[in-house]
């Protein structure tokens, strides 16, 4: 499987289990306080909905430095697996060059 078909998909499992857990106890709280169960209101969604997109952003940027730095390798193969790469990215550049994001 390619790399980013591996890491895409990662990131797409982050995103909704950022966003459908909190959900989920929200509503679970609040059918244990008032006996019934309701639904998240609109202003509740958007925070959740912010807060879920934080958490996938922190969580897959690594994932998608690494992906990056594979895919644009070229013919060198400095790299041999996602392993290899993450290996060499932190021995080299340290742990905060997997929140590096360049546009």
């Amino acid at each position: 499987m390619s790399t980013t078909l591996q890491l895409d998909g990662k990131r797409s499992v982050t995103r909704f289990k950022a966003y459908f857990s909190p959900c989920q106890a929200h509503t679970a709280a609040q059918a244990s306080l008032r006996g019934s169960r309701t639904e998240l209101n609109a202003a509740e969604t958007s925070v959740v909905g912010a807060l879920a997109g934080a958490v996938t952003g922190v969580l897959t940027t690594p994932l998608d430095v690494i992906k990056t730095r594979m895919m644009t390798q070229g013919v060198s193969g400095r790299y041999s697996s996602i392993v290899d790469c993450a290996t060499k990215i932190a021995k080299e550049e340290g742990a905060a060059a997997f929140l590096k994001v360049r546009f």
